[in-house]
């Protein structure tokens, strides 16, 4: 059972802890929910989009990726010895990989997040909707997501225009902000990394990294049913530990 939430702050301002990282999507569910996909509304694990993302051969992704383990010790250091549950490495074949995930809609027992309308980009065949109207669950803002992609104008001029969800497929260059969280769960706590936004940087490429990754199966990492929406975001600096704390909320 979920019984407390714990993110990551920046000590002067008390902003999110926000991680950007470029990557070739190695792998991805992302809005809209159709029939066509199969999912069990009783099983959380199963109510998620998710984010794979790899950068083969390229430092600056090598760097997010240790920017990330990091991320993941401050939360460890935090905590009493052995209450967080060990880090998991993700993997494309040989090429190391970072998953993050986010919910479609929230339990309604455990929210603590503001309501919202469902996008109709999200749910074009009604299947979130009729699950709200059941009463079991609500669509926050903490299932909501920001889509973006990078275009040249008449004059080849770059400019970022919003983009629908779907647009994203496997192979694409990317860039993604990432939050991070624990929630407890029984004894232990789980570390989470939360899709936030999503960028498209570009298309060149696609199918080579496509071919590359067709082997890959995403794993996925249990969500809880309990979290805290915090609104100001701050993104990583090299300052990372220096400049960052804890903070814990409980269920009221």
């Amino acid at each position: 059972m979920a019984g407390g939430y714990t993110f990551l702050v920046w000590g002067d301002t008390g902003d999110e802890v926000v991680l950007d990282i470029v990557g070739f999507i190695a792998a991805c569910e992302l809005p809209p929910v159709t029939c066509k996909k199969r999912f069990n509304s009783a099983n959380n694990r199963t109510l998620v989009y998710s984010l794979s993302l790899a950068g083969p051969g390229d430092p600056l992704f090598k760097k997010a990726l240790s920017a990330h383990r990091r991320i993941y010790k401050i939360f460890e250091e935090s905590l009493a010895e052995g209450v967080l549950h060990p880090y998991v490495a993700h993997t494309v074949g040989d090429l190391d990989r970072v998953l993050a995930e986010t919910r479609f809609i929230t339990p309604t027992k455990h929210n603590p997040f503001m309501e919202g309308s469902i996008p109709d980009s999200y749910d074009p065949d009604g299947i979130l909707a009729d699950l709200v109207a059941g009463g079991k669950f609500t669509f926050t803002e903490d299932n909501t997501l920001s889509f973006s992609q990078i275009v040249q104008d008449s004059e080849e001029k770059l400019m970022k225009l919003e983009a629908r969800p779907n647009t994203f497929r496997r192979g694409h260059l990317v860039e993604a902000s990432l939050c991070f969280r624990t929630v407890v769960i029984g004894s232990k706590e789980v570390f989470l990394t939360r899709i936030d936004s999503v960028m498209l940087v570009s298309r060149v490429g696609a199918q080579l990294i496509n071919d590359q990754l067709e082997q890959d199966r995403c794993s996925r990492v249990l969500l809880s049913a309990s979290e805290v929406i915090i609104r100001k975001r701050r993104h990583v600096s090299d300052e990372l530990e220096e400049g960052t704390q804890v903070k814990r909320v409980h269920e009221g």
